[in-house]
């Protein structure tokens, strides 16, 4: 019998859920357009999933024919790209990289030409700026790579002119070589990398929000939870498998084997996703809160899931708090099969996290989940400015602070590696020293088996592993070259970079060392010869971010983002409470005021936040708080605008903290925008968020002076009268006055 009335409460549960779907427009917004639209932004935004032609100069002094073979070299390079951007002055290409027109620039000095032949030993320094993080290290490894060549060019030459072999020659001018393998993602791709985990980061924060909007919306004595919230179960369940066919289809990111497992995970997030919907819709009374944490907690996923900085890495107390979050089991599922291709039971523990995640809310009681459902209606009336209190403060200051705390080690330190040292030797553990030397890696295990050191990176006990053969001191000895293999794991492009970056700082270490031994086994013509070669010292000089912190680099633009995305959720909920429509004067009002707030608290957010968690901060204020004043009034100005067509408080929620990562990557600070497909490019024109991150870097982070930021300032001064113009018309045409109470039927 009660199973037989539990089966119709569901059905007509399910049923009426349906109804209310396809009679209302915003549900075709969140169910259909949104995540159509994340699997085609994140499919689609990152072009070939390459850093490549990145745009870089050159300052020639000596314009001779040799600094053109050089730069010819450059020329030649995938990651490069000149393209005759040539500058008179180290100034002049300093604020060309300061208005990011350029990512990099090569100094080949005065006189190049008569000191190098002359004996002595003229630099040819590059400089590249790191507060575009991974763009920073792609131009850094790729001038590394061409102007080293060119300095071995000349000792190879020399060599060879004494009388010995080509490959003996090579050999003297780089005694060591590194082979780099980047496990699974071989050419770093960032779509491999970023695509198909952030999808269901994107759809998680949906999810999330909508379970609670749904649990709240009827004011009504509560249904059964379970028939309200399955067709949302099925939708999203449906985009969790064509997440899938697109990624593992027609993207081609490899996999393996194991497709059934990652499918059934990826449905496994989506329900404990609604779990943790339900959860907060339990235990939040008020509905306009409760909609304002889901947003908050499902935002910060996108840091708990550990794609972007490894949670190995963060303080022990947020490594704990990642595990509150489902999407993070989710991706050490993904990174087990993805990355590591372990079978099924492997992931047992993150599979019974999210098992336990879907059961939760139904361990509790009905009759107490029942209560707590209708206990809302009791706090309902609470004042919406409670709602919009804690979206201003705690999407601002709360997230400023947050987001610093989070990423407080800012920079990956002892990186633990396994070293397989087949040569035992004096100058194989002599490498092994220089690369524990690092501050990037530790050696967390020198064994002689191959095959061991890969069950440790499959235990994740080891993130690299260094194979050193057995052949390596004597061909070294030989005169024939040593080289070593680097295996690092892609799962985190943080890990690798950093593995990478440490293993050629201990190379060039041992190779200084190395090649003066080498010299002395050399013949006499040899040595003659070699002792008149040509000889370039590299200098490379990382500017804005030198020590390459990843708090210094994404947090500028998290604090812009949450300035940008929590007024348009205050706007929307403010306004959407609200039983008028906005007349001119009061949308006036609005913009002015929201204006003024904002602008008060950016105070402590642009000016004390980066004092107090030592963030770059070497611009003027006078440029910089201007600036802000300005991106401010623009975004004022959309919010109201956008505002205008919500009839409830909730319903923003629902829309604007899904794009809080998106507005990142548009900016181009995480991926060169550069590299993206023009139609991507050009929604950087959309909305004042984009424009303001990358200004607010070139005036903050970079230290450059307001003509820098001009392109940034003109577009968010366009952006100001197009919105100010589509406002002014919205007020005009719509009558004003006392409107109908707000219905969630419309948008």
């Amino acid at each position: 019998m009660n199973s037989s009335r539990n089966t119709s409460h569901f059905l007509q549960s399910l049923f009426r859920e349906i109804g209310i779907i396809a009679s209302r427009p915003i549900y075709f917004i969140v169910l259909v357009a949104i995540p159509l639209f994340t699997i085609i932004f994140l499919s689609t935004i990152f072009g070939n999933g390459k850093i490549e032609n990145v745009p870089v100069g050159v300052v020639d002094y000596t314009e001779s024919q040799l600094s053109q073979q050089i730069i010819e070299k450059l020329e030649a390079s995938a990651v490069l790209d000149i393209s005759g951007r040539r500058y008179s002055s180290e100034k002049e290409a300093h604020i060309a990289m300061q208005k990011m027109e350029i990512y990099g620039f090569l100094i080949i000095p005065h006189e190049f030409d008569k000191q190098l032949y002359s004996g002595k030993k003229p630099s040819l320094t590059y400089c590249y700026q790191k507060s575009i993080l991974a763009t920073g290290e792609e131009v850094n490894g790729a001038f590394l790579k061409v102007l080293s060549s060119v300095a071995a060019g000349f000792i190879v030459e020399s060599v060879m002119a004494g009388g010995v072999a080509e490959q003996q020659a090579k050999a003297v001018a780089l005694p060591v070589e590194g082979i780099s393998h980047p496990l699974y993602n071989h050419n770093l791709d960032f779509t491999v990398y970023i695509t198909y985990p952030f999808i269901f980061v994107f759809l998680q924060i949906l999810i999330i929000i909508l379970t609670v909007y749904v649990l709240g919306r009827d004011k009504a004595s509560p249904e059964n939870i379970g028939g309200k919230l399955f067709p949302y179960f099925i939708i999203f369940s449906l985009y969790a498998l064509v997440t899938n066919l697109v990624c593992f289809g027609l993207l081609g990111i490899p996999i393996r084997e194991n497709l059934f497992m990652i499918s059934a995970a990826g449905v496994m997030v989506v329900a404990a996703s609604i779990s943790m919907g339900v959860i907060i819709a339990l235990f939040i009374p008020n509905y306009s809160i409760a909609v304002s944490i889901a947003s908050m907690y499902g935002a910060l996923g996108a840091t708990m899931c550990g794609v972007t900085f490894p949670i190995e890495q963060m303080f022990g107390a947020v490594q704990a708090l990642s595990y509150l979050f489902p999407i993070r089991y989710f991706t050490l599922i993904y990174h087990n099969i993805i990355y590591l291709n372990l079978p099924a039971e492997e992931s047992i523990i993150p599979i019974a996290a999210l098992a336990a995640f879907i059961v939760a809310p139904l361990l509790i009681p009905s009759k107490r989940r029942a209560y707590l459902l209708q206990r809302e209606s009791k706090f309902r009336q609470l004042p919406t400015i409670y709602g919009v209190i804690l979206i201003v403060l705690g999407g601002t200051v709360g997230y400023g602070l947050l987001y610093n705390v989070l990423y407080m080690p800012n920079k990956l330190k002892e990186v633990p590696i396994a070293v397989v040292d087949g040569s035992n030797t004096p100058v194989s553990r002599e490498f092994i020293r220089y690369v524990n030397a690092t501050e990037g890696v530790e050696v967390e295990s020198n064994i002689p088996d191959i095959r061991q050191a890969g069950e440790l990176l499959e235990d994740n006990r080891v993130r690299g592993i260094i194979y050193i053969p057995g052949d390596f001191a004597s061909r070294i000895y030989k005169g024939e070259g040593g080289a070593y293999s680097l295996f690092g794991t892609t799962s985190s492009l943080l890990y690798y970079l950093t593995i990478q970056e440490s293993t050629t700082a201990a190379m060039m270490e041992l190779n200084s060392h190395t090649r003066q031994q080498m010299i002395r086994q050399l013949p006499p013509e040899a040595l003659l010869t070699l002792s008149q070669a040509p000889q370039i010292e590299i200098k490379g000089i990382p500017l804005y971010n030198k020590e390459g912190g990843y708090a210094d680099f994404l947090i500028p633009a998290v604090l812009i983002v949450a300035l940008f995305q929590t007024m348009l959720m205050a706007a929307g909920v403010y306004r959407g409470a609200s039983s008028r429509k906005w007349e001119t004067m009061s949308a006036m009002r609005s913009v002015t005021g929201f204006t003024s707030l904002y602008f008060m608290l950016s105070l402590f957010v642009i000016g004390v936040v980066p004092l107090l968690f030592n963030l770059p901060n070497i611009g003027n204020p006078l440029y910089i708080f201007p600036f802000i004043l300005l991106f401010l009034f623009a975004t004022a100005i959309f919010a109201t605008l956008l505002s205008s067509f919500y009839t409830d408080s909730e319903s923003v929620n629902l829309i604007v903290p899904f794009f809080s990562v998106g507005l990142i990557f548009i900016s181009g600070i995480s991926f060169p925008r550069e590299a993206m497909p023009l139609f991507w490019q050009a929604t950087y024109y959309l909305l004042p968020c984009a424009p303001a991150i990358t200004g607010y870097i070139k005036l903050n982070s970079m230290g450059a002076d307001i003509v820098a930021a001009s392109h940034e300032i003109y577009t968010l001064v366009v952006q100001c009268f197009i919105y100010g113009t589509i406002l002014y018309t919205v007020c005009r045409t719509k009558k004003a006055g006392p409107t109908d109470q707000p219905s969630d039927y419309l948008l």
